[in-house]
């Protein structure tokens, strides 16, 4: 699932065939075809299993950091990893087929609901300031999430520049109280 995945992402749905996958994995047709009914089935089946190791790597984050600043951090870096290596064809070919534009669409309200939960616990931490628009932060991380690209000429690894946008724009949100965990995570990210 994961190697179907990845070659999809990487080249889009229209650029691969069955004969591509079944190269790629080094199995015969029949073997691929006992597991998937069609190409469609076997697309649908890789997005699902890939969005669903998003959403257990997203729980795990969220149990395992010491606060919500950090679940918003590490939670933001790993939606990038797996948008990022979307080509721009598969995210075209994907919204054009409507069982997967529903999968993203479904998953993308789950995923802003979560963010939203995050950020309440946020303030109630005292990390986040309250009177702020929340939706709008959302949005824009999402759309910087989905929309990032190579073209631009900042430096660094391409999950340094997200964490370095994702901090930047949570220190202009946060408490004293949250500017020192910024700060911190800032100092401290490799």
């Amino acid at each position: 699932m994961e190697t179907a995945f990845n070659v999809f992402a990487e080249r889009g749905i229209k650029g691969v065939s069955m004969d591509d996958i079944v190269r790629t994995l080094k199995i015969s047709k029949k073997t691929l075809y006992d597991y998937f009914s069609n190409k469609e089935d076997l697309i649908l089946q890789s997005c699902n299993f890939k969005l669903d190791g998003l959403k257990k790597r997203l729980d795990y984050i969220s149990v395992s950091m010491d606060n919500s600043l950090e679940v918003i951090v590490f939670g933001a870096l790993e939606g990038f990893k797996f948008f990022h290596v979307s080509g721009e064809n598969f995210k075209k070919d994907a919204y054009c087929d409507a069982e997967l534009e529903k999968l993203f669409s479904d998953t993308k309200e789950e995923l802003d609901k979560r963010g939203m939960r995050i950020i309440k616990r946020g303030v109630e931490e005292g990390m986040i300031e309250k009177d702020q628009n929340f939706d709008v932060l959302v949005s824009l991380f999402r759309q910087q999430l989905l929309g990032a690209k190579a073209e631009h000429k900042m430096t660094g690894t391409p999950e340094k520049i997200c964490f370095d946008f994702i901090t930047t724009v949570l220190r202009g949100i946060c408490t004293d109280k949250g500017r020192k965990v910024i700060d911190e995570l800032r100092a401290n990210f490799n």
